[in-house]
């Protein structure tokens, strides 16, 4: 997948895009996601060999009797596929976290260990957020009661982020500008917050309020301040993962795809030697293997452009399918954008597109996506 014009990670800014002008509820982008193993949701403790196989059964099509067989027989096929389990755990557990603090409480050994190992590169710009808020969020707790977080603040804040989101702005200079639109607001709530803060941070800390020169106070203000900018982009970005964990997880298991082929081709092998095929009851003759192909991908072709229609957001004018599983090599390209409104500069009424899905699927791919498709159109 790649995004246009933009010097970071298409993923990341294909999230920013998609939730800079969505509502409240961010939902993923067509085609995306993938329903996530339940057993993986919880505590980021290493995955059980019951779990690593039964979603390896779950990504492969096999059953969990097939991929223990092979486990027994073929373990090297197996090696490493407990950090792609545990990564889809690590996705599944982020999205799931019930608020900001125990977001911030689940960084730690595990997601170190995958950053670079399994998990894709668009993680890194949440992780970054999140392990920037867990910091502030400890310098917190040593000092004062951190509060629930306010929805007045956080919705103004997610607002002023919104124009920053699309243009892939992630400095802190945007996110600081952005808080100080949003923490400004009379009807955002911050103020009582942040006062109620001030002196619980003040009283902590043994300090003489009547002696306390304008420099000191503005250096807790701004503490304050800072806290909770952090605290509202974690929320922002988790916001984001949870509207992308099914790409997040598609593109783990991707980065395994050799190891799934290889242990899918050794189960035809086993199921080839169990016995002659005289043994077996005849059929009538199905299609041959390249007609059968092609009536897969003619499928999905009539397919996709209904999916892309009823998963298009109301904030895109329109989608441009530019290739429709289009044969490449030896798999099938697949490109289609999506067209948001300018709304502000000489520009302003013109579309342009603003995120785009670009992959290359094998017949497997082709398949599963026809399956996707289907249940999303309920056919």
């Amino acid at each position: 997948m790649r995004y246009l014009n933009y010097p970071v990670s298409f993923l990341l800014i294909l999230m920013f895009s998609i939730l800079a002008l969505a509502p409240a509820r961010a939902r993923s982008w067509p085609l995306a996601a993938s329903d996530g193993p339940q057993v993986l949701q919880g505590k980021l403790d290493s995955p059980s060999r019951e779990e690593v196989i039964s979603e390896i059964a779950r990504q492969t099509g096999l059953t969990n009797d097939a991929v223990s067989l092979i486990a027994k027989d073929n373990p090297q096929l197996l090696q490493g596929l407990n950090d792609a389990v545990l990564g889809i755990k690590v996705v599944n557990s982020l999205a799931d976290a019930r608020d900001t603090e125990a977001l911030a409480d689940l960084m730690g050994y595990a997601v170190d260990k995958l950053r670079d190992k399994a998990l894709p590169s668009a993680m890194n710009g949440f992780i970054t957020a999140f392990k920037v808020y867990k910091t502030a969020l400890e310098t917190a707790r040593d000092y004062y009661y951190v509060p629930k977080l306010d929805a007045g603040l956080y919705n103004a804040y997610r607002e002023a982020r919104a124009d920053g989101l699309r243009r892939g702005d992630t400095s802190t200079e945007e996110m600081t500008t952005s808080f100080e639109r949003a923490s400004t607001r009379d009807w955002s709530g911050y103020y009582a917050v942040k006062d109620s803060m001030f002196e619980a941070l003040i009283k902590a800390r043994g300090y003489n309020k009547a002696l306390l020169d304008e420099k000191m106070k503005q250096a807790l203000w701004r503490q304050i301040d800072d806290f909770w900018m952090k605290r509202c982009e974690a929320k922002l970005m988790q916001e984001i993962l949870q509207a992308n964990r099914g790409e997040l997880r598609r593109q783990i298991w991707a980065r395994a795809s050799r190891q799934l082929d290889a242990i899918k081709k050794a189960a035809r092998s086993s199921e080839n030697a169990i016995g002659p095929a005289v043994d077996r009851p005849r059929t009538e003759p199905g299609p041959s293997a390249g007609s059968s192909e092609e009536q897969i991908v003619a499928e999905y072709r009539s397919l996709l452009p209904l999916a892309v229609e009823k998963n298009k957001k109301p904030w895109h004018t329109h989608i441009k399918i530019n290739a429709n599983a289009v044969k490449q090599g030896n798999g099938y390209r697949v490109n289609y954008q999506a067209f948001c409104l300018i709304e502000q500069g000489p520009d302003k009424g013109k579309d342009y597109a603003c995120s785009e899905f670009e992959t290359v699927l094998d017949l497997d791919g082709i398949k599963a996506a026809v399956a996707d498709m289907k249940r999303q159109l309920g056919k």
